[in-house]
């Protein structure tokens, strides 16, 4: 997964459309939706921000 947030992250920002991906692709992997969602907002805060678009 961290292949991916790396590529998505590409230009520092993770808009809406591509947090939705990520949490997609962490649901096919077999997170639950609690903990996709709590990986996408770490993997946020240790990238300092990645903005919201």
């Amino acid at each position: 997964m961290n292949d991916l947030f790396e590529i998505i992250n590409a230009d520092y920002i993770i808009d809406v459309q591509e947090r939705k991906m990520i949490y997609k692709y962490a649901i096919g992997l077999g997170f639950s939706s609690e903990h996709a969602n709590r990986e996408i907002e770490n993997y946020i805060l240790c990238l300092g921000g990645g903005g919201k678009g």
